[in-house]
């Protein structure tokens, strides 16, 4: 992004160009930004799966450990 931003200062780089790769740029945050969000979720999902099967781990070992 900064050798693009230069390339736009020093009027090497189009202005039409430089339009779009800053579009493309940050079109592709927001994806990635979107997939952490995703990602996020599921990983909180899966910890909270985790945690319920421990306690159900706990209990039936409490229950046949007589």
């Amino acid at each position: 992004m900064n050798k693009i931003y230069k390339g736009n200062t020093l009027r090497r780089l189009p202005e039409k160009r430089y339009e779009s790769l800053l579009k493309t740029y940050g079109d592709e945050q927001a994806t990635l930004e979107n997939e952490i969000m995703e990602i996020e979720s599921v990983v909180e999902k899966y910890n909270d799966d985790n945690e319920r099967i421990e306690r159900f781990i706990k209990l039936v070992e409490r229950y046949t450990d007589f």
